[in-house]
């Protein structure tokens, strides 16, 4: 076997790709196979390093993953990771022979130090040092956590954990390991000074790829590529270094999370960065991302913007910054952070409230009316430059309320002003919540059925905007008449189309749709199905939350969403909540909500216990709770299963209301679930909400409440 570890002690570039592997089947045991979390055990591996041999003894399970379990053993300081059954393979053996050869002598970084042997002698998993401390994406990568964990955090702890950080990447790519799998998961925090690395045995090694990663931290050349199909470059390797670190900085938010409608993955593949790198640009995204952004010190902006930005001097792989060229960006951002703080004491905050400058540093007599006002740090810098460039003085002299008045008279003077009923003035999120009620007909398509009436009622709307802006506009209103004509023939042939009122695909192990007509004989008939029936109908019991009028907590339900190598997915069955989706009344992505923030804090925290959140992985936005989006909804009615959801009584008691109805046996109105409950985005991820309602498409404004179905991914 060619040998993978170079002269010098580190590891030589991969030429080859070794993938694949055959798997093994074991002829002895696999040791602490069906041990619960948290129980004592005691059985006995063997430790083999490349020249001893030490018998230890697993002593508890601490945590289980896709991969395999962990266990804390008798050797002090280590703990063992043994892979399940199935993970077991000729490649992975081999590529932890490798790593074990050649030892890591990096504090914090927890390599493989030995293998893992049964009592047949066959190799199970490996040995490593224990690691401590919160994940990132558990904590600085989500705000309110964040200020939770590290009340005291400020700025400067957050550049020496760049600093941390980037010393130990460093190390490691200078011994030709790249990392690859660089994500929130894997790294876990004490403090800005100590910080741990782990699952390093999926590290790309030689000829042995990183066979697993995340589209955050993909470089663009490497998007939609299977990650076991080829190795990384040290230029892919940059592209997911500098992610981290700007993630770091503006706690949780990839860089490319916030424009327009497309993905993520299309933004990085496309070079698109909303961030600035003047403030006279204005187009720095709105709130705490904004003003966190303006806060960092040029430099680090200007690394940010030309590593990110297509067209930026350090776009190009070739020209991406390494982990040692961001040491010394952070170290010169360290030793300014100082003086930085006196221009503006905000620049200190890890969460500032305005943009950097806008701190007031003196008060001035306005010339109108005599009265004080303040002059802010960006204000004096813009007199300054107005003077150098005017070549005269320039200075504010008048104050903000002089000025509107002002503005005020020569607005109500003016004949041109704007239409008060012009349509195009209003934002979504000010769109009226919906009036009518849609019954659910008893047998009938709920997503063709669905779809067709959403594209009426949008038609009919649409038609009732132009009606409305037009006024006494006679063709505009002809030209609604004819929209709703159109909108009433569409539906006629729709109703008629058999593609359209198809039989659903079935699938035996799909949940049933379940007969019950209200909350309580629901929940009491999957609470008394049978484990096996219980099992083949995708539902899981998991964690407890609020479920009586009272408050008293209740056992989860969820239904099986869909499935991957490495986790199931779930949503809820009821809705459990009753909130807006954001606490202000603007456009915003699904994954900078108030929601999105309280789902993966608050909830989490409610719902289950650090053992079951182990158990947990997270979505593509970093977080271990989502919702629905509008296409996975659409793809659990053509499966059968009702879209319609129904609220617990601690959501009803929170405000939530049961109000779709269809005839029961006797032709009495029954409730049958809610009408209205948030989803996370209507088409592309970084859109913004929408909510999904009986005619699915119309929306609501995002800071009124909504129900809450939570969705979670559960590892295998």
């Amino acid at each position: 076997m060619v040998s993978n570890v170079s002269e010098s002690g580190g590891f030589k570039k991969g030429k080859k790709l070794l993938s694949g592997g055959c798997p093994i089947h074991l002829d002895g045991e696999l040791p602490g196979e069906g041990a619960e979390k948290g129980v004592s055990i005691n059985v006995v591996v063997v430790a083999k390093d490349s020249e001893h041999e030490k018998a230890i003894r697993l002593t508890k399970k601490i945590a289980e993953g896709g991969e395999g379990s962990v266990f804390e053993t008798s050797a002090k300081g280590y703990v063992a990771k043994i892979y399940h059954r199935n993970k077991i393979t000729s490649e992975r053996n081999s590529k932890l022979e490798a790593m074990i050869d050649s030892p890591i002598l990096c504090e914090g970084v927890c390599f493989p130090e030995a293998l893992l042997l049964n009592s047949k002698k066959e190799p199970v998993g490996y040995l490593m040092q224990a690691a401590k401390g919160y994940e990132l994406g558990r904590s600085i990568f989500q705000p309110k956590l964040f200020l939770k964990r590290f009340p005291q955090w400020t700025r400067a702890d957050s550049i020496d954990l760049c600093l941390t950080i980037l010393d130990k990447i460093a190390y490691l790519n200078s011994r030709g390991i790249i990392i690859g799998d660089i994500n929130p998961a894997n790294i876990l925090v004490v403090s800005p000074k100590e910080v741990y690395f782990v699952d390093c045995d999926s590290y790309q090694i030689g000829g042995y790829p990183c066979p697993v990663g995340t589209a955050n931290f993909t470089a663009p050349e490497a998007q939609g590529r299977d990650y076991k199909t080829f190795l990384r470059t040290q230029e892919m390797e940059n592209f997911a270094i500098a992610t981290l670190m700007f993630m770091i900085m503006l706690p949780g938010k990839p860089p490319y999370s916030a424009v327009g409608g497309a993905s993520p993955e299309k933004n990085i593949a496309n070079g698109v960065f909303p961030y600035p790198l003047t403030e006279d640009t204005d187009k720095t995204p709105p709130g705490k991302w904004g003003y966190i952004w303006s806060h960092l010190s040029y430099k680090t902006k200007e690394a940010f913007f030309h590593t990110f930005k297509k067209g930026g001097e350090h776009f190009a792989p070739r020209n991406r910054y390494s982990a040692k060229d961001w040491i010394e960006i952070f170290r010169k951002y360290r030793k300014a952070i100082n003086k930085m703080v006196s221009n503006d004491p905000m620049s200190m905050e890890v969460f500032p409230t305005r943009r950097k400058g806008d701190n007031v540093v003196e008060h001035r007599r306005c010339k109108n009316c005599s009265n004080a006002f303040p002059v802010t740090r960006n204000q004096i810098d813009w007199e300054q430059r107005k003077t150098e460039s005017e070549g005269k003085l320039v200075k504010i002299e008048v104050c903000e309320s002089c000025k509107s008045r002002r503005t005020e008279r020569r607005y109500d003077s003016d004949s041109c002003g704007p239409a008060s009923d012009a349509p195009n003035q209003q934002s979504r999120s000010n769109v009226a919540p919906r009036a009518s009620r849609m019954k659910a007909s008893p047998g009938g398509d709920a997503m063709g059925g669905s779809k067709i009436q959403g594209y009426a009622a949008r038609t009919s709307a649409r038609a009732q905007a132009v009606n409305a802006a037009a006024g006494k506009d006679k063709s505009s209103f002809w030209l609604g008449i004819i929209a709703a004509i159109l909108a009433i023939a569409f539906l006629f042939a729709a109703a008629c189309s058999s593609e359209l009122f198809q039989d659903p695909p079935s699938s035996e192990d799909s949940a049933p749709i379940v007969s019950s007509q209200t909350y309580q004989s629901m929940h009491d008939e999957i609470a008394s199905m049978p484990p096996e029936k219980f099992e083949k109908a995708g539902y899981l019991q998991l964690g407890s939350y609020p479920t009586g009028a009272d408050g008293s907590f209740g056992p989860i339900y969820w239904i099986k969403v869909k499935s991957s190598e490495t986790y199931d997915e779930y949503v809820s069955v009821f809705v459990l909540d009753w909130k807006p989706c954001n606490d202000e009344a603007f456009e915003v992505e699904w994954r900078n909500t108030s929601l999105h923030s309280w789902l993966n804090s608050e909830f989490i925290e409610a719902a289950f216990s650090e053992e079951e959140t182990a158990s947990l992985m997270p979505f593509s936005d970093d977080g271990l709770v989502n919702l629905l989006n509008v296409g996975e909804v659409d793809l659990l009615q053509s499966y059968g299963i009702s879209a319609s959801s129904f609220p617990t009584p601690y959501a009803v008691a929170q405000g939530a209301e049961a109000i779709w109805e269809e005839p029961g046996a006797a032709g009495e109105e029954v409730v049958t679930g809610l009408e209205n409950w948030w989803l996370s985005y209507e088409g592309a991820a970084d859109s913004a909400p929408t909510a999904y309602g009986a005619s699915a498409d119309e929306q609501l404004p995002l800071t009124q409440a909504c129900g809450v179905v939570p969705a979670t991914r559960v590892a295998k």
